[in-house]
């Protein structure tokens, strides 16, 4: 059995059930001797099937598990080392891969907020500039989102109600300009006359 190989560095053993002396391990010079003296007691011996658990073996500390059969207790040695620096891996090449993939999603994120946010808003803003400069024609047409689409609809509309305003108060600026031009020539006229019974 210590011809086998388990893992990267682990061996098998085998113990008497008989006496539990040794009859199979890594080193010759335990053979025949008690399980006890390497570190195999009864209890890591008489584990169920198909369980597992830490041993320390000559001050090593080992991961074992153990069958049994009518004449002995066969088991399994791996180095905890060999099983923590393989989980250690597995761990590091997840734990790269997993910022990887956060990395790649981060990328697509701010480039569809820099499209579909930060873009927009630069649309709108040099919409309200070119408002605030007096230019009363131009109309908000962002529609990159639901949202974007809504806002321009209402801030057209907006626009369109506050130049019906400005119309008609031209219209009525216009009729109190021709309503007092009115006035003047009616007032001019009673003048003139007024005037002219003055000299009869």
């Amino acid at each position: 059995l210590k011809e086998i190989t388990v893992g990267a560095n682990g061996t098998m053993f085998a113990v008497n059930k008989s006496d539990n002396t040794l009859a199979a391990f890594m080193d010759d010079e335990y053979i025949g001797k008690p399980a006890e003296e390497v570190g195999l007691k009864d209890r890591t011996l008489n584990l169920k099937e198909g369980k597992s658990a830490y041993v320390k073996v000559n001050g090593k500390l080992y991961f074992t598990s153990v069958s049994q059969t009518d004449d002995y207790y066969i088991g399994t040695l791996s180095p905890v080392l060999d099983i923590t620096g393989e989980t250690v891996l597995m761990t590091g090449i997840i734990l790269l891969m997993t910022m990887l993939i956060i990395g790649i999603l981060g990328i697509f994120v701010i480039r569809a907020i820099n499209k579909n946010v930060i873009k927009s808003l630069g649309d709108m803003e040099t919409t309200l500039e070119q408002i605030s400069g007096g230019n009363s024609e131009v109309r908000m047409n962002v529609r990159t989102c639901r949202e974007f689409d809504v806002l321009s609809d209402g801030f057209n509309g907006m626009l369109d109600s506050i130049n019906a305003q400005i119309e008609e108060t031209d219209r009525i600026n216009a009729s109190m300009e021709s309503l007092l031009e009115d006035v003047f020539n009616t007032s001019q006229s009673i003048n003139a006359y007024s005037a002219e019974m003055k000299s009869v």
